[in-house]
């Protein structure tokens, strides 16, 4: 038989460690803000790498784009996001970026971010501006705050 005591003591044992665990995997507004400073920095850098690091693997990337008139959807693997991101920044003298609005709503151990995101770019000589409603979902993965959807609305 097991004495009371130690019952006791085991299960509060139990509690705080399930408590603490719970805890850790909590996922906080301060952390989710820091994965988008962290996303806006490496987009100042032009750093792509840095950006998809804070994705998931299986990132779901969906960018609706509004280009006079013309409309399109194209869906991205987190590789190929990266080799976009690059290209353009080879092909872009000029570029600007500002992110706007923001807005973050927690769910639990996850958040949906939404923001406005201004970019602007000479290419060949032309002028680009963009305007993207973004919405951005950020969830605790194994402790960590990760970006495990992004959703973009562009208009050029």
């Amino acid at each position: 038989m097991v004495h009371p005591v130690k019952s006791w003591s085991l299960l509060l044992s139990f509690i705080i460690m399930a408590f603490t665990a719970a805890s850790a995997a909590d996922l906080s507004e301060q952390a989710v803000k820091q994965v988008i400073a962290s996303f806006d920095a490496a987009n100042a850098a032009k750093n792509g790498q840095q950006i998809v690091s804070l994705m998931v693997d299986d990132v779901e990337l969906t960018l609706h784009i509004d280009a006079q008139g013309q409309q399109q959807v194209i869906e991205l693997t987190k590789p190929e996001y990266a080799a976009l991101l690059q290209q353009s920044w080879d092909m872009a003298a000029n570029y600007q970026y500002s992110r706007s609005n923001l807005a973050i709503q927690m769910q639990g151990n996850k958040a949906l971010v939404t923001a406005d995101i201004k970019e602007s770019m000479t290419v060949q000589g032309q002028n680009i501006s963009a305007l993207t409603k973004t919405e951005t979902v950020v969830e605790s993965v194994d402790g960590k705050a990760m970006i495990t959807r992004v959703t973009g609305f562009t208009r050029m």
